[in-house]
């Protein structure tokens, strides 16, 4: 239902069907990603740099994130991954995202997450 009224195609998950994150078009202007956060980061930046096609780079292109947790570029990958947090430091900070509907990550007092709260 939430692609409905676009003419809406699954693509396929990004990298595997482990890694949960699925990339749809919606149109020729629009890929729709879902479930990127920072384990998940390394394929949707390859996407986003151009690496699984060219589209995603075109002038007036959209990308729109479905459940997504992106938090500090230091977050994702390892220490050593400096390219990766450097493109992550682009793509997070430097990009124009807009917040369609925002959530916020709940936790106990131990810190652990237990859900979230729009």
């Amino acid at each position: 239902a939430l692609l409905e009224g676009y003419d809406a195609k699954f693509l396929g998950m990004l990298e595997s069907k482990m890694d949960g994150v699925g990339v749809w078009t919606a149109s020729d202007s629009m890929t729709v990603v879902g479930n990127v956060c920072s384990p998940t980061f390394a394929p949707f930046a390859r996407l986003c740099c151009g690496f699984i096609g060219a589209r995603v780079q075109e002038p007036g292109h959209t990308i729109l994130l479905v459940n997504c947790l992106l938090g500090n570029p230091s977050d994702v990958g390892n220490i050593w991954n400096t390219d990766l947090r450097s493109r992550a430091t682009q793509i997070i900070e430097e990009w124009e995202w807009q917040d369609l509907y925002g959530m916020e990550t709940l936790g106990t007092q131990r810190g652990n997450k237990v859900g979230l709260l729009g």
